[in-house]
C-alpha cells in the first residue's frame, strides 16, 4: 500500500484537491505501520582510503528508490524531498549515489524517507512526515592527507551591490574533522560576517554565501567609506588554524538596483546643451515619501522629507516624475536615496542609493 502511494506521488501534482486529500490521508493513516530501522544497512563498514560506501535499503523501500534513480531528473514529489542522506562528512547525497571517504575518521551515516503531512489551503504546502530512519557508523582509516584551502572565488577586485555578496567557492583537503569557516573582513581586518561548519572531512569543492550578522554594522562600513572587504576560507583544528586563504580586496557598494523599478530610467541619457533629462518613479507610500535626488552638476538636490506615522501611510502605487536641466558639458552621475523600501526609516540613516551616469555635449 506505502509503495503504490508514494509511487503515485508523482504523477499527482494537478489532481483534485479531493484525490489529493485522500491520498495524502492514507499516507498518515499507513505511516504507524512502519516500523523504523534503528541501524543502517552499509558496505563496507570499514576501510582504508579513499573508503567507498553504499546504503542497502530494507525491501520494503527498494522498489520506490529504484523508482526514484531511473529518472534523469528529480521527481516531482508531495512537499519537496522524499529522501535525506548525510553521510557525516559534510556531504549530503541521494538514494542513487554511493559516497567515498577522503579523510579519516568515524563517521554516522544519516537516512531518512518522507512523505506529505498536510496540504494547507488545499494545495501542496506544508510539512512532510517521517516514514523511516536510520543511521549507521563507519571507520575510515590511511595517511591523513595535509590540509589545504584554496579560495575559487570570487575573483580580486570583483564589486557588490548594496547589500549583495559573494558567493564563496572553494576547495579543500582536510584529512581528517575540522572546522570549515567562512568570513567577510572589512578594510581594517575586522570580521563582519561569518559562518562555521564543523565536522567538515573532504576533499573537494563547496560554496556558501555569508551575510552580515549585522545590517547596522554593514551600513556603518558604508557610511564610514571602508568600502573595501575581503574573504577568508579557514580550517580549524581543535582551536587551530591549520589551512587558510583570504582574498585580495573586493568592493561593496551601497548603490541599490533590484528593486520593482529596475534601476533608474533616464531619458534621454545624453545629448548637448542645454538637456532635459526626466524619470519616472514608482512611490509605493505617496503620503510618507522622502527622497533626496542630487544630480551631480553642484545644483541643489531635489529633496522632499515627510514624516512616516502609523496609520498615515497607506500602500498606494503612484508615479512621480523627475525633471533637471543640464546646461554645461559633462557626464554626471544622478544620485537618488529614498525611503520607498522602508518607509519608517529616517533618510539620514538610509545608506542604500540609486544611481544613473547621463552624458552632455
Amino acid at each position: 500500500m506505502i509503495l503504490v502511494i508514494l509511487l503515485a506521488i508523482a504523477g499527482l501534482a494537478f489532481a483534485s484537491p479531493l484525490l489529493r486529500s485522500l491520498v495524502v490521508q492514507k499516507i498518515v493513516e499507513v505511516k504507524d505501520t512502519v516500523v523504523p530501522s534503528p541501524s543502517l544497512n552499509v558496505t563496507p563498514t570499514s576501510g582504508s582510503l579513499p573508503l567507498t560506501v553504499k546504503i542497502i535499503y530494507p525491501e520494503e523501500w527498494q522498489l520506490l528508490i529504484n523508482e526514484e534513480c531511473s529518472h534523469t531528473t528529480p521527481v516531482p514529489r508531495l512537499g519537496g524531498t522524499a529522501f535525506t542522506i548525510d553521510w557525516g562528512d559534510g556531504r549530503n547525497g541521494t538514494p542513487c549515489d554511493t559516497h567515498t571517504y577522503t579523510a579519516t575518521g568515524t563517521f554516522t551515516i544519516k537516512a531518512q524517507i518522507y512523505a506529505f503531512d498536510d496540504i494547507p489551503h488545499g494545495d501542496w504546502g506544508g510539512f512532510s512526515k517521517m516514514l523511516w530512519e536510520a543511521a549507521a557508523t563507519i571507520t575510515v582509516s590511511g595517511a591523513a592527507t595535509a590540509p589545504s584551502v584554496e579560495l575559487l572565488s570570487p575573483q580580486d577586485g570583483e564589486s557588490y551591490k548594496y547589500q549583495e555578496f559573494p558567493d564563496v567557492k572553494w576547495r579543500i583537503t582536510t584529512g581528517k574533522k575540522v572546522a570549515l569557516r567562512i568570513e567577510l573582513l572589512d578594510q581594517d581586518g575586522n570580521t563582519f560576517a561569518s559562518e562555521t561548519k564543523n565536522g567538515i572531512a573532504y576533499d573537494g569543492e563547496g560554496s556558501l554565501r555569508v551575510f552580515p550578522r549585522s545590517w547596522e554594522v554593514y551600513d556603518a562600513l558604508l557610511r564610514a567609506g571602508k568600502t573595501k572587504f575581503s574573504v577568508q576560507v579557514s580550517l580549524v583544528d581543535n582551536g587551530q588554524v591549520v589551512a587558510q586563504k583570504r582574498s585580495a580586496d573586493l568592493i561593496m557598494s551601497a548603490q541599490f538596483t533590484d528593486n520593482v523599478n529596475g534601476g533608474l530610467q533616464i531619458s534621454p541619457t545624453s545629448g548637448p546643451a542645454p538637456l532635459k533629462v526626466s524619470f519616472n518613479y514608482t512611490v509605493w507610500n505617496p503620503v510618507c515619501f522622502s527622497y533626496k535626488v542630487d544630480w551631480g552638476d553642484g545644483t541643489t538636490p531635489d529633496s522632499m522629507i515627510q514624516q512616516a506615522e502609523e496609520g498615515k501611510c497607506i500602500l498606494k502605487g503612484e508615479n512621480k516624475v523627475f525633471t533637471h536641466t543640464y546646461t554645461k558639458v559633462g557626464t554626471y552621475k544622478i544620485m537618488m536615496k529614498t525611503n520607498n523600501l522602508d518607509t519608517f526609516k529616517d533618510l539620514d540613516s538610509i545608506v542604500m542609493y540609486e544611481s544613473v551616469t547621463v552624458h552632455v555635449q
